[in-house]
């Protein structure tokens, strides 16, 4: 467990982390005599084999990972939209009291932040709750009285990934559209999201609807 948290809080890859403990043997080993090597090198190679051998345990089956978009389907002039970093910092922000879920700003053209946390800690659903009341907290409070629906819309991907990077959206990870529109039922509509759903399994989608109107 604390093994994951650490790797959660670094927010580093393993094999990032693997070669950074090499990196720090070499340069400790050139700084030392020779004759103190024998004594210096198997407690990084300890240090390397254990991290080494967590690997194996940090997959796709124990990290929750999820990625969210912002889809701003409002007109009004009176609710501003959100910049990149925005909405990266209301995130942030607000699972600032949850130590156990991260949160970042990804490099990529469609999605916007990238949420990690433990598997067996939260379900998608919960996060997508979590991620609607955050958002509809932080509007309440900068503009005191809105009008709009707040929709979270989850599913995971089960198709090959398109991109290689690491901020792109990798299978068994969820892609969740963070939708602000006046009418959360006329914007489902539009995406026609019934048939969408219609044949998906029930754990494999998640939609999240808060009214947050305030007349």
């Amino acid at each position: 467990k604390y093994m994951h948290l650490l790797y959660l809080e670094l927010q580093v890859p393993l094999d990032a982390m693997t070669v950074g403990l090499e990196g720090i043997k070499t340069a400790s080993l050139a700084r030392i005599e020779p004759s103190q090597h024998a004594l210096v090198m198997p407690y990084f190679d300890h240090l390397i084999d254990r991290l080494k051998s967590f690997a194996p345990i940090m997959n796709e089956a124990q990290t929750l990972r999820m990625l969210l978009s912002h889809n701003f389907d409002l007109a009004d002039q009176k609710v501003p939209a959100l910049s990149r970093d925005a909405f990266t910092q209301l995130f942030i922000d607000g699972f600032a009291s949850h130590p156990d879920i991260k949160c970042r700003q990804v490099d990529n053209p469609h999605w916007i932040v990238e949420i990690v946390c433990l598997a067996n800690s939260c379900t998608p659903q919960q996060i997508g709750n979590l991620c609607a009341q955050i958002l509809s907290q932080s509007r309440l409070n900068s503009l005191g009285e809105v009008d709009f629906d707040i929709l979270i819309l989850g599913g995971i991907k089960t198709t090959p990934a398109t991109s290689d990077h690491p901020d792109a959206l990798q299978p068994n990870q969820w892609g969740v559209d963070v939708v602000e529109t006046k009418s959360g039922e006329r914007f489902l509509r539009s995406i026609d999201w019934d048939n969408t759903i219609a044949s998906k399994s029930t754990d494999s989608i998640f939609k999240i609807e808060l009214l947050i109107s305030n007349p």
